[in-house]
């Protein structure tokens, strides 16, 4: 963690400084988690969790859709 360069961040929402401690960042009023290295700083994390749960679950749906539309492709048998 210690390379993260904090002097580049500010928080979203106040625009202060930020400082590491104890693998997150903090802010005057706020603090942000660390994932696999990379600083999530969104003003509203568990509101862009749920953002991206979405997101994912559209997509493994439109996924399945597909996947079941081909399934029915190959068991259709060609007129002769």
């Amino acid at each position: 963690m210690k390379d993260i360069k904090t002097h580049f961040l500010k928080c979203p929402s106040s625009k202060s400084g930020l400082t590491l401690k104890e693998d997150e960042l903090f802010s005057e009023s706020t603090s942000y988690p660390i994932f696999n290295g990379v600083p999530l700083l969104y003003d509203d994390i568990e509101q862009e969790f749920l953002s991206w749960a979405t997101k994912l679950n559209q997509f493994n749906q439109s996924e399945k859709i597909g996947i079941d539309h081909l399934k029915n492709l190959i068991q259709i048998e060609p007129d002769n």
